[in-house]
């Protein structure tokens, strides 16, 4: 069984699910009555967790990792322990599989913090005797998580099911018997003669053997994510021949609600699905997860010898129960859906599709084999323009510098290009730039993308702009930049290949790093493959445009010349300027944010350089320098505009991140250098972090004086000047981080008419700690034990103190109404 811990809440509310797998004894078997009988329920034989955790394992240090990520807040789920265990009989020994951490591989770098949620990992660990696990692998996976296989065993090999649709079976090791059956029809066991036992193979690895589709099956479950149960149990004739394999497999919708469902496939290759069940399985409790355990237990009696199985399941992550179930009822209303696809059409189909919600698909990232060995720009972010890009369907929102007739698109790119502090443009067939009541969206993204060569005479108007804003969709329009080529590169992935990709065009290339400047110079360009050619000492660049979803597959190295298909990616480029007007200290929250934000980029691979705009700041106040320090952040101080404006250059950033913090007699950040980088380095994105609506906050400290000390500390006029800086800052960004949803809202509705900012040119980054709790919040008592409240904040911030006094005017009478005894502590500094 799976032992769930209650989810512990780490600062920044990252939930924390600390899992074990106990073996337990239930119930034992009686030979000479042919009977089960309860006995030694309860009896714990074997904590898995320990054994499989090692220490000193690849397992174990990756659970450390995502303790270290919990702990510092840097994500928001994080499951540590082993989890769903599953028992499995291979070569008469008994076995348990496991979901795990993701240990890092040859081939396969560990997850990031931001990534823990999502990629989880299959390992198997034996019971006789108790070992640790080992992790099961295939390289080739279309899915950043690879859990919830379900191993058999077929002609002395042992196999795992990784997909339900497509029937995606996998060979994890092979015997002689097998080996010498799958080389006499050509698969995958050719030249595997020998006989090995499974923990003789260290690796782990598995590889495709067969992969078949059922049409009726990938439309009846399509918007489920569907995912292996209860491990296959080989159902044979009174005689002892095979007729299927039945097993049990369970969906999960949008709402994390689960059902599990019975299913029959081919007792040999290249085992197809068979039938389903029509109905999911009728399980007693309340919230019930997944079936995780299928077992073969006796018979109903001696005369029909009918099977009884047992069926063990999880109930809402807490308890583990067994039910007694006869074969016929559990295959009692089946669905034939087996349609003879097979290996070949079913290599069409997209593996993926069902193994993740439509959310968790359209978030998911691509999987690329190990860290890029290169990253190609095609141009610097100091250079002039580009090639013109032209993407249909998009409005740019910006602000515009000047409006011209123009025949087409295309005609846009010339004027534009003619025009001093252009380098963005929408152009509106119908005249309108406001994007018209029909918008609409592209199946591919925001709209359609054509080549710079895209003309389509139609006549209209082009709305010339410094920057672009957000891109809007929009019917009838049309926007374009000169930026591709110098905010991205192409990372390149050695030995491997992008897959589900449409070919754009093929071209030849000496090398990969050649095709790199093809690809960005074609707005519908995603990204390419590359392969050598014996012929001619070069190779073929194949460009490919953008799919719903990417995956990088691995490949074996070429033996052209020892040379190595490469994939390459565009994305963009990975150095950012964070500017602060000071180092970090860490007595600030809104740096401690700060410094969270550095360790996300880090974490994601972007090389970050740290400007502390002002002095270096006091001695033993910036903390947080040696904090950046050790995770390999760059730190610049006391820099001018120009100066910043040159480290972009030198650095070659694609992004420049200002924080607006108006407290203080320097000027803000955005004040500072936001136009300086805007006419100085137009392919550059500006992005201005706040953690406050900083004008409300003034009006608010003006209210409070007036009503205390009967005047204001500043004068009305400067608050509003306060709030036309703030707002403009805002407008110019190429985006926003709040620290809020209620912050974004408020400042959307101050905005005046004909400076609007759409709400898709901002983001909420909440308010984030990286350090490790000081108590075990585990051992804290339950929240039905708690009394009283807490309040923690520096009361020398007025906004604190603006809270408290609404908090004690406004909410305690009504607590001391409903519990007298209440009482409210407040901790904080409060040095005034």
């Amino acid at each position: 069984g799976s032992l769930m811990s209650e989810p512990t809440v780490q600062p920044p509310c990252s939930d924390l699910w600390h899992s074990r797998a106990v073996l337990t004894r239930v119930m034992r078997r009686n030979e000479s009555r042919r009977a089960l009988l309860a006995g030694g329920v309860g009896t714990c034989i074997a904590d898995l967790t320990f054994s499989a955790l090692a220490p000193g394992s690849p397992l174990q240090h990756a659970n450390s990792a995502a303790k270290q990520c919990g702990r510092g807040g840097r994500a928001d789920s994080v499951a540590t322990g082993v989890e769903d265990p599953r028992l499995v009989r291979l070569r008469g020994r008994l076995f348990a599989t496991l979901n795990t951490a993701r240990a890092p591989s040859a081939t396969r770098s560990p997850p990031s913090c931001a990534q823990l949620a999502s990629q989880r990992q299959v390992s198997l660990s034996p019971l006789q005797p108790l070992g640790a696990a080992s992790p099961l692998r295939w390289e080739a996976s279309p899915s950043p998580t690879d859990r919830n296989w379900l191993l058999f065993e077929h002609s002395n090999g042992t196999y795992a099911i990784f997909s339900v649709e497509p029937h995606t079976v996998l060979l994890c090791e092979r015997g002689e018997e097998n080996g010498r059956a799958e080389a006499s029809r050509g698969g995958q066991g050719k030249g595997a003669h020998r006989r090995a036992r499974f923990t003789d193979v260290g690796n782990g690895l598995c590889q495709l053997a067969h992969r078949t589709s059922s049409a009726a099956l990938r439309d009846r479950f399509r918007g489920f994510a569907v995912h292996g149960g209860a491990n296959p149990l080989l159902v044979r004739t009174s005689g002892g021949v095979p007729l299927y394999y039945v097993a049990i497999f369970h969906t999960k919708d949008a709402d994390l609600q689960y059902a599990n469902y019975a299913y029959s496939f081919a007792p040999r290759p290249p085992f197809e699905v068979l039938s389903v069940a029509r109905s999911p399985l009728s399980l007693r409790g309340k919230r019930v997860r997944m079936v995780t355990g299928l077992t073969e237990v006796g018979v109903m009696d001696a005369e029909s010898g009918e099977a009884l199985l047992g069926i063990s399941y999880g109930v809402d992550d807490r308890a583990a129960r067994f039910a007694l179930l006869p074969l016929t009822v559990l295959l009692a209303d089946t669905q034939t859906v087996g349609d003879g696809r097979d290996d070949a059409t079913a290599a069409t189909v997209d593996a993926s599709e069902l193994l993740r919600l439509p959310r968790e698909a359209a978030a998911a990232r691509p999987v690329a084999r190990g860290d890029a060995a290169e990253y190609v720009s095609a141009a610097a972010i100091g250079s002039g323009r580009g090639a013109c890009s032209i993407s249909h369907g998009v409005r740019f929102d910006a602000a515009s510098i000047k409006v011209t007739p123009a025949a087409s698109p295309a005609d846009c790119c010339a004027l534009c290009r003619a025009t001093k502090y252009c380098h963005f443009f929408t152009f509106a067939a119908n005249g309108d730039d406001t994007g018209g009541a029909a918008t609409t969206r592209s199946p591919h993204g925001a709209g359609r993308a054509s080549t710079a060569v895209d003309a389509e005479p139609s006549g209209g108007l082009c709305w010339l702009k410094q920057w672009s804003g957000t891109a809007v969709p929009a019917v009838g329009h049309a926007s374009g930049t000169f930026s591709r080529e110098a905010a991205c590169g192409c990372e390149l992935i050695a030995a491997s290949r992008l897959e589900e990709s449409p070919l754009l065009a093929e071209a030849t290339a000496r090398s990969p790093a050649a095709c790199a400047p093809l690809c960005l110079r074609d707005v519908a360009c995603a990204g390419f493959d590359w392969a050598p050619s014996v012929a001619w000492g070069g190779g073929v660049c194949r460009l490919r445009r953008r799919p719903p979803v990417a995956h990088f597959v691995p490949l074996p190295a070429a033996v052209a010349g020892g040379r190595e298909e490469t994939a390459g990616v565009v994305r963009l480029k990975r150095r950012l300027l964070l500017v602060h007007n000071h180092p970090p200290h860490l007595g600030f929250g809104s740096d401690r944010r700060l410094l969270a934000l550095a360790q996300a980029l880090v974490d994601s691979r972007f090389h970050l350089l740290f400007v502390g705009a002002d002095a270096a700041g006091k001695a033993g106040r910036s903390q947080g320098r040696a904090q950046l320090l050790s995770i390999g952040v760059e730190l610049v101080s006391a820099i001018s505009e120009v100066e910043l404006t040159q480290l972009a250059t030198k650095h070659d950033v694609s992004v420049v991140i200002l924080t607006l913090w108006f407290w203080g007699a320097s000027a803000s950040m955005p004040a500072r250098y936001l136009r300086m980088l805007r006419t100085s380095l137009p392919h550059l994105k500006i992005v201005v972090m706040t953690d406050d609506v900083h004008h409300l906050r003034q009006r608010g400290l003006e209210a409070r004086a007036a009503s205390t000390r009967g005047v204001a500390l500043r004068t009305g006029a400067e608050a509003e000047e306060m709030k036309e800086e703030e707002l403009s800052h805002y407008y110019h960004a190429d985006h926003v981080l709040t620290i809020s949803d209620v912050d974004r809202g408020s400042i959307l509705q101050s905005l005046r008419p004909g400076r609007r900012i759409h709400p898709r040119r901002f983001s909420t980054l909440r308010h984030v700690f990286g350090e490790a709790p000081h108590f075990p919040l585990a051992s804290a008592p339950p929240f039905r034990d708690r009394r009283n409240a807490l309040f923690v904040g520096n009361m020398n911030n007025p906004t604190n103190v603006d809270g408290l006094t609404w908090f004690a005017d406004a909410v305690m009478p009504l607590l001391l109404q409903r519990q007298p005894s209440f009482r409210l502590r407040v901790v904080g500094s409060w040095a005034g």
